[in-house]
């Protein structure tokens, strides 16, 4: 445990003072949060075209 609790301090020394590493893993994490809001809205959108075009034509299929 101490060597894990060293190696946290002699960590947080090494970072840099003006807080550059926590920006860099805020942006990071907003791009992060873009490409996953990207991916729903491509999923959403994929989803309701496939509802109203083509579950439409497949109900008219004779063998229903």
């Amino acid at each position: 445990m101490k060597i894990l609790a060293s190696m946290a301090r002699k960590w947080l020394c090494n970072s840099d003072q003006d807080g550059t590493d926590g920006q860099a893993l805020v942006e990071y994490s907003l791009i992060l949060l873009l490409i996953i809001i990207a991916c729903l809205v491509i999923v959403t959108e994929t989803g309701n075209v496939v509802r109203e075009n083509l579950w439409e034509q497949t109900s008219k299929l004779p063998f229903w």
